[in-house]
């Protein structure tokens, strides 16, 4: 923030220098290096960081005013990541590498905000984490707990990772023979008999076999022939042809 023609300008800015009131020329030195402090701050800022200071008449009342500001907003966000880290729970439908990786980078985070989880606060966290979806893996670590040990951060990991590929692998051969079962259930419903079907099918082999009976001639013929108009004879029947 501070450049060389800046140089001793940040003694001004964290108050160990301070105006000597009794000689006028060392007054007149301050202020300049005060006036370049104040210069360097609001150009070192960002713009909205500026305008809550700028109002300040010195170097050492704008830094102290910026200071507060950030220390209240890092506290701030720091206790609302340490409740998600604290609530970040693994289900069944999230992947173990990125879930793992996610709060990693929620612990790297509050170490950038100075306020640091340790490994055995890690490990604890985790095991809280996955504790519905791995009982097993819990239940693993319960003897070191019972005799006042805190489970090793790095052994949890890896009893993580190793139970999330085996866990992989088991979907796997599930996801397998559930395929491979498809073309059986296929062939099944298929030879299964519809409904009503085998009536219908009885139906069908009775109509085959069904025989009409030939008409009998009833009573003598009464048409008549379309060449001579006489009834009863067609016209291959009839005595003018």
């Amino acid at each position: 923030m501070f450049g060389q023609g800046q140089v001793g300008c940040w003694r001004v800015v964290d108050g160990t220098e301070t105006r000597d009131l009794n000689d006028a020329d060392l007054q007149r030195q301050y202020n300049e290096r005060d006036e370049l402090a104040r210069d360097a701050i609001l150009r070192g800022v960002l713009t909205k960081d500026a305008s809550r200071i700028c109002n300040f008449d010195y170097a050492h009342e704008m830094w102290d005013a910026f200071e507060r500001e950030k220390t209240k907003r890092a506290f701030s966000n720091a206790l609302m990541l340490r409740n998600k880290l604290y609530s970040y729970t693994f289900t069944a439908d999230m992947n173990m590498e990125s879930y793992l990786d996610e709060l990693k980078y929620m612990r790297r985070q509050l170490r950038n905000m100075n306020d640091p989880i340790t490994d055995d606060e890690m490990a604890i966290i985790l095991l809280q984490g996955v504790a519905f979806e791995f009982r097993g893996v819990v239940r693993m670590f319960d003897r070191d707990v019972h005799d006042g040990n805190v489970p090793a951060l790095q052994e949890v990991l890896n009893t993580l990772h190793n139970e999330a590929e085996l866990d992989n692998q088991r979907k796997v051969v599930v996801a397998t023979k559930d395929k491979d079962k498809e073309p059986a259930k296929k062939l099944q419903v298929k030879e299964q008999p519809q409904p009503g079907g085998k009536k219908r099918q009885q139906h069908q082999q009775a109509g085959g076999k069904r025989k009409f009976k030939k008409n009998r001639k009833e009573g003598p013929e009464t048409r008549e022939c379309f060449h001579c108009s006489k009834k009863g004879h067609l016209k291959k029947n009839c005595y003018a042809l």
